[in-house]
């Protein structure tokens, strides 16, 4: 590769206008498999005026597009890279010039904090929607390019227990009684509509225009811990369109009542409707009871309840007790030695807790998404163009790069190293509660056993379940191996793309390229890469496989 011209040119972009930089050839561009922001770019510039510096400012979210033209005896190439203008400090008095630095927009993911919570649960059966709704209020028009199409569910699985002992009146009403306005309670089967759960029941019976059923037990409390009491209610007896609302009282150590909390309005006519309350305790709060309330009744009238449910937390979740058969998700079991007399519990199969479906206010764009995509085994990715893409263990960057000593390699070498903290089978990732309110939880993995070098790391985000260690396991093991040359710049040549490296006295090694770095001064480019032996005369080293491509270097 020899003879070959390299044409760079910057254009400052802010809004709609541009401004032409002159670029002094020194600078570096490098794309980088293993950081976020991917791309990142260090550019000398010609000392700019005083109204160019005027609008040479980061703060302006300004851009800048580097456009390449190199011509080759056989081809030209071009490319560019849109960017995001981080800084640009100024040398002044003698030699006086600029420089800009530059990122792909992860860098503005990074920056990005989020004003106030965004509670994006909803969004958790697709990782991909999950990624967009944050791509959208960050960088308005922002999304994932839909190849690749890899995904991942992200739904949170979490232990509660339901506190009620007596939820849906299988046996009794034990714990549950007349309040103001009603005359009785009592346990029906078979007079319903089909029951939310179970084959029974409860039923109050008005004396008053508003009735309660009240319970009589009191569950315990702390001031500022929120608490979720939900259920359905059922209109009866002459009492279709009838409104129903819960409420919980909040009392003292001594039993006298601090706050009664009242719940939305629901309707019920002839369909059982669920209610969902959220209360936080107040200060001196050391117990609660549960109550529902019907309106606009006549003496004699109706109302039904069922599948009732108390537990901590800030998020209702679907009703379940101890007589529910496990599923693919949960356990459920009584926590004590009497059916439907005691507090049930769902116990997950692998948990992933719902807060971390929460970004939360101060947290930027980037320290909420980084901890769902790598525990799905994924990697978040914004190439010099803009685009970003979702990529997963087996992704290759298009186009492929041979290398061949004597042919069009200048220099190289090939390393291996244990010490670098490149390579590793095992690793330990911590989850660390940003609230330190749950304990640390561990997500372990090891690829053989015992291992040989375990990682470890701290993460400051709840946890969301097992499969960054894994992840990371899984990526370091095309590490601790790494060869790296230099050749004339290439301008097609990606991080991850497939490459060949045939060096003078080793075997020729397979891998990917996962690190490129263009220097500007001396229109070459560096290249890094984890590779493998390959074996000759293994199927890989046949006719056909990357070093017999057209458009690879080889051909230039």
């Amino acid at each position: 590769m020899t003879g070959s011209a390299h044409e760079y040119t910057a254009t400052l972009v802010v809004g709609e206008d541009e401004y032409p930089l002159g670029i002094r050839r020194a600078g570096r561009i490098v794309l980088d498999d293993g950081r976020a922001p991917h791309v990142e770019a260090n550019v000398d510039i010609a000392l700019p005026d005083e109204a160019l510096q005027l609008v040479l400012d980061p703060r302006q979210a300004a851009r800048v597009r580097l456009d390449v033209t190199a011509t080759f005896p056989t081809t030209t190439q071009t490319r560019t890279f849109d960017l995001s203008l981080r800084s640009r400090p100024i040398r002044h008095g003698r030699g006086a010039f600029g420089r800009v630095t530059l990122a792909s927009d992860e860098a503005l993911l990074e920056t990005f904090r989020a004003g106030a919570d965004v509670d994006l649960f909803d969004l958790a059966g697709s990782l991909r929607d999950v990624i967009n709704n944050v791509l959208a209020a960050v960088i308005p028009g922002a999304a994932l390019e839909a190849t690749p199409d890899a995904d991942a569910d992200v739904t949170p699985y979490w232990e509660v227990t339901n506190l009620i002992t007596n939820p849906s009146a299988e046996v009794n009403t034990t714990g549950w009684g007349a309040g103001t306005g009603t005359s009785a309670v009592s346990r029906i089967t078979g007079a319903v509509p089909p029951t939310v759960s179970g084959v029974a029941t409860f039923r109050w019976t008005a004396s008053a225009a508003t009735a309660y059923i009240s319970g009589t037990t009191s569950y315990p409390v702390r001031a500022g811990e929120r608490h979720v009491f939900s259920g359905w209610v059922l209109a009866g007896k002459g009492g279709l369109n009838k409104d129903y609302q819960p409420m919980i009282r909040f009392v003292d150590a001594g039993g006298a009542t601090i706050r009664d909390v009242f719940g939305p309005v629901v309707g019920s006519t002839t369909e059982w409707e669920r209610f969902e309350q959220i209360a936080e305790a107040p200060a001196g709060a050391r117990s609660a009871t549960l109550h529902i309330r019907s309106f606009g009744n006549a003496v004699g009238e109706f109302s039904y309840c069922d599948a009732l449910m108390f537990h901590e937390g800030d998020r209702a979740v679907p009703y379940f007790d101890g007589a529910q058969p496990d599923d693919a998700n949960y356990s459920y079991e009584w926590s004590g030695d009497t059916a439907h007399a005691s507090p049930s519990v769902r116990v997950p199969f692998v948990e992933r807790r719902p807060e971390a479906l929460v970004w939360r206010a101060g947290d930027s764009a980037l320290d909420f998404l980084h901890p769902l995509v790598q525990a799905a085994g994924l990697r978040l990715v914004c190439d010099g163009e803009r685009r970003w893409t979702l990529r997963g263990e087996n992704y290759s960057a298009p186009g492929t790069l041979s290398v061949r000593e004597g042919v069009n390699m200048i220099e190289g070498e090939d390393v291996i190293d244990l010490d670098r903290g490149l390579w590793c089978d095992a690793q330990a990732t911590i989850y660390r509660d940003p609230a330190r309110v749950l304990p640390d939880q561990v997500d372990y993995y090891e690829l053989n056993s015992p291992p040989t070098v375990v990682n470890r790391v701290v993460v400051d985000a709840a946890y969301v379940g097992p499969g960054r260690s894994e992840y990371a396991v899984r990526r370091a093991q095309g590490r601790g191996r790494e060869v790296t040359v230099t050749l004339v710049a290439d301008w097609r040549t990606h991080a991850e793309q497939p490459a060949r490296f045939t060096l003078e006295g080793a075997p020729v090694q397979l891998g990917r390229t996962s690190r490129v770095a263009f220097d500007l001064a001396t229109d070459r480019m560096d290249v890094a890469s984890r590779t493998s032996d390959l074996i000759e005369g293994s199927v890989d080293a046949l006719l056909g496989t990357v070093d017999a491509l057209v458009g690879t270097v080889n051909d230039l």
